[in-house]
């Protein structure tokens, strides 16, 4: 069998529950959700003979395997291939986090148009081994049909969950077309389809620095205030990484009346509160999906540096010039000091949100968009609020939160919940302050480039190397590190990463040319080119 490799690991992630009362946000046993997240693929995967290179092919029409967060960005394939006279063959394989999912299921729709059934004509697998062989693949029989479907459960183990291997191929020398593959949770109705009843799900989803989700949930029943309570596992030295709040609702479950808003937000110490939260900071999920229907869920954006804001008029598109981070709203911080660690996170710091959610019991009827074909469509700014949008906020010094289960590893259940009708025990309380460690200054001595040129193509992403040495060689350097990128127009850095001994930045081409990327760590720095082609 032949495979394409290097598919990336997905987004590992977690869900840690919340139940809101009175105001006070109170840890509650953790649970899994069922998840509303769809993965699907069309297009037309077939190896049906070995006449003419035309009886093989694998072309893809339309999918959200790369573009959900779910999922992770590049690490599904199609193959086909083959020899006239000889053999062919043809695929799709997959990897995908499915940690959220409850019950998660492969549904293949295919075609078989002879007049028979065909033994053995679907190969499904959901494991391989250590050189990227299949293992312990099943052969299914294909009714007649032009869309015969086939559902299969993935075995999904705790070890594998976030990583978890998909492939399908339609037999060799067989007439059996695979048209759709989908990978969805059974336990959400219909993998997907909105829950009976007037609720719905507000997932608080913050990514700290290497990309682990702290996560936490609460059901919205009616029109009112929430919070979300959750905290960093790690340090973001200049700015939080990204963060929003998820929900289960999806394109037409809501009027236009439906509003989501941020009233406050709490990093460790520092709470912002917000006088103007622009409302096109909602919108729906996959911002760049081009068929009706697949839009995705709706989404409230805290800080995403892949999205900008969106335009509701008649359908969903992107507001030219603008960037979805609430942080930098307009005439509120300069990017020096945004870069100079404004809004840096430490690991145990709370990440505390608190929205307001309007109109989700007007009796207007629900509102449906239409999402126009061309995904690299703009609006222009009628708000001209500035690249960030109309935000305004005030920033204050508080208490941290402590984390009542610190010592409980995100995977595990808390031995204890506290009931909704209880008052929180005195470690819950904000007025507690955290135990500050005493750390030992461990200066960065050298920073070097593995490789002082690198290229990438144009909307793809490379990672910078470098090797760290610090005064004292056996421990992580306590210097911070920071990246600067000379145009911003030709790439940008989507994740940066600290070690002891090394260092990694990830940076993503947006349009040809040639820049310089500097890391500096502590008094100590390195370049590399970047070349976008």
């Amino acid at each position: 069998m032949r495979l394409t490799k290097g598919m990336k690991k997905a987004l590992s992630m977690f869900l840690t529950g919340a139940l809101v009362v009175t105001g006070a946000s109170i840890p509650a046993t953790q649970t899994k959700a069922a998840s509303a997240e769809k993965l699907t693929w069309e297009g037309t995967i077939k190896a049906v003979g070995i006449k003419a290179e035309s009886d093989w092919e694998a072309t893809t029409t339309s999918e959200n395997f790369t573009k959900s967060e779910i999922c992770g960005e590049g690490n599904f394939s199609t193959w086909a291939g083959g020899g006239v006279g000889s053999w062919c063959g043809a695929n799709l394989t997959a990897t995908v986090d499915l940690s959220a999912f409850e019950k998660p299921v492969l549904r293949v729709t295919c075609a078989n148009t002879t007049d028979a059934a065909i033994d053995n004509g679907l190969e499904v697998c959901f494991k391989q081994d250590s050189k990227g062989n299949w293992v312990d693949s099943e052969k299914i029989k294909v009714a007649t049909g032009a869309a015969v479907t086939i559902e299969k459960d993935i075995p999904v183990t705790e070890e594998d969950a976030d990583a978890q291997f998909v492939a399908v191929s339609p037999a060799a020398k067989k007439n059996v077309i695979v048209n759709k593959v989908e990978v969805f949770d059974a336990a959400y109705t219909d993998g997907g389809e909105t829950p009976a009843g007037k609720s719905f799900h507000a997932t608080l989803q913050y990514l700290d620095p290497s990309w682990a989700t702290q996560e936490d949930t609460v059901e919205v029943t009616k029109d009112g205030d929430y919070t979300l309570t959750t905290w960093a596992g790690e340090n973001a030295e200049s700015t939080i990484n990204m963060g929003w709040i998820e929900t289960d609702l999806k394109n037409g479950d809501v009027s236009e009346d439906f509003k989501m808003t941020i009233k406050s937000i709490q990093l460790g110490t520092k709470l912002y509160t917000f006088s103007k939260a622009d409302e096109r900071y909602l919108g729906f999920k996959d911002q760049d999906a081009v068929k009706d229907g697949e839009m995705g869920t709706y989404r409230l954006n805290i800080k995403n540096d892949y999205n900008s804001l969106f335009d509701f008029a008649d359908h969903q598109t992107k507001v030219k010039g603008t960037k979805a981070n609430m942080f930098l709203g307009k005439d509120l911080i300069t990017d020096e000091e945004y870069d100079a660690g404004m809004n840096a996170v430490n690991k145990g710091d709370v990440v505390q949100v608190k929205f307001t959610v309007e109109g989700f019991e007007s009796e207007k009827a629900a509102k449906t968009y239409t999402q126009i074909a061309d995904k690299d469509a703009e609006v222009e700014d009628t708000v001209n609020a500035g690249e960030y949008g109309n935000v305004e906020y005030t920033v204050s010094t508080v208490e941290n939160i402590a984390n009542p289960d610190a010592s409980v590893a995100p995977s595990q259940t808390p031995a204890t919940s506290v009931a909704p009708s209880q008052t929180p025990a005195a470690s819950v309380q904000p007025s507690q302050k955290p135990v500050v460690k005493k750390t030992t200054k461990n200066a960065c001595t050298k920073v070097k480039a593995k490789k002082a040129k690198v290229t990438v193509k144009k909307g793809k992403k490379a990672t910078l190397k470098f090797t760290v040495t610090a005064k004292n060689k056996k421990a992580k350097t306590t210097d911070k590190m920071t990246v600067s990128v000379k145009n911003k127009k030709i790439v940008t850095v989507s994740k940066k990463k600290l070690s002891k001994g090394s260092a990694t930045v990830t940076v993503k081409g947006k349009k040809k040319g040639s820049t310089k990327v500097t890391v500096k760590i502590g008094k100590k720095s390195a370049k590399v080119t970047v070349k976008v082609k």
